[in-house]
């Protein structure tokens, strides 16, 4: 059977909660075996080379900037619609993010107006992948190679999309994704970023492994948050709530 997914709806079904109890039961709900089996998995699936489990898409996305040597006095540039924490990742890294408009047709960046926002200063360019439609990868591509600088990709709306014949995560440097339970391949929160290159790979997971761990009730909390999300968003409910 063939299934159809809305936006507006939570994709989740009970085979989550159920892993999401046996895990904790194992006492692998945050740490464990099924993590790198799933970093190898995801890695394969998206054609990146590596994939690194992070807590969530801005974490990722901050300890990508950091592993690139990105900081003060640096420029980033993304695009003008976008989810806040990304802006606010570069400024927490000391650079500053340079806004480029959008184009009308899928929401993503512009990759001319992104040329010309390219200064001295410049040392990435964020592709975000909107609503599941996937950037001007050929032509960011080719500015990323022709200014030597990073190309990271978002892809938090994104995941599974493809661009040509390749699925996004798979061109730039790195490519950031979210797993809230609002997003296409949804869960509990969490995230994961690809890479092409095995050692910058390595940099990011030295951070995350340097970092505490989360403890099970911050786990529980967003579990449990999820279920109004996931009842609201049912097709027989949803039409009554969408205007409450």
């Amino acid at each position: 059977m063939k299934h159809v997914y809305a936006r507006h709806t939570v994709n989740l079904d009970a085979s989550a909660y159920s892993t999401y109890y046996r895990l904790w039961r194992l006492g692998e709900l945050v740490d464990g075996e099924a993590v790198p089996v799933f970093e190898k998995t995801f890695a394969e699936y998206t054609g990146a080379a590596n994939c690194v489990a992070v807590s969530s898409a801005r974490a990722g996305f901050y300890l990508t900037l950091k592993a690139f040597g990105i900081g003060r006095g640096d420029e980033v540039i993304m695009p003008a619609y976008t989810f806040p924490s990304m802006p606010a990742a570069v400024a927490a890294t000391g650079a500053r993010p340079v806004f480029v408009d959008v184009n009308a047709a899928d929401f993503n960046i512009e990759a001319a107006l992104a040329e010309r926002a390219v200064t001295d200063r410049t040392r990435a360019i964020v592709a975000t992948h909107l609503f599941g439609c996937a950037a001007d990868m050929e032509a960011l591509g080719r500015l990323a190679a022709a200014k030597d600088i990073h190309l990271i990709e978002d892809c938090a709306h994104a995941a599974g999309a493809r661009y040509s014949s390749k699925r996004v995560g798979s061109f730039g440097d790195a490519a950031v994704f979210s797993f809230g339970i609002g997003k296409n391949m949804p869960c509990f929160g969490g995230g994961a970023v690809t890479f092409q290159d095995t050692d910058l790979a390595g940099s990011v997971r030295k951070l995350v492994n340097a970092a505490p761990l989360p403890d099970d009730f911050a786990a529980h909390k967003k579990a449990l948050g999820s279920l109004p999300s996931w009842l609201l968003t049912r097709p027989q409910v949803f039409p009554w709530t969408l205007y409450i």
